[in-house]
């Protein structure tokens, strides 16, 4: 494998990855109750659960910038990794509020890499 391949690979773990943990956050924000507040341990595990979120959106940001360098530096083309890269953006959009940030933007900076190679090869 070469280091194209090694990249893209990398960036889609890094996008992958975060979508389990950022689904396991939110479902334990979404489950939290204001009576478990008075439960002892109530506000750790809420704080918890506010943790492994954010800290899977940081690590989707990371594989987001990775694949902005495959595309763009790295001159990374390849229709499997466009494929791979489209269906991550549509199921970052399913993670309220700050996921579909980063799948409306990973979908958008695709499409615009997609018009610019169609205009390249017209």
């Amino acid at each position: 494998m070469n280091l194209r391949t090694c990249a893209a690979i990398a960036s889609l773990l890094l996008l992958a990855a975060p979508l389990a943990m950022a689904g396991w956050g939110a479902y334990g924000m979404l489950t939290f109750t204001s009576k478990a507040v008075l439960i002892p341990g109530g506000k750790e595990v809420f704080m918890e659960s506010f943790q492994t979120y954010f800290g899977a959106i940081f690590i989707g940001f990371l594989g987001f910038i990775l694949a902005g360098i495959c595309l763009d530096g790295l001159g990374m083309r390849d229709r499997w990794y466009l494929r791979s890269l489209t269906a991550l953006g549509i199921l970052w959009l399913f993670y309220i509020p700050a996921g579909t940030l980063f799948g409306i933007g990973l979908l958008v900076y695709l499409a615009f890499k997609q018009r610019a190679q169609r205009r390249l090869t017209s």
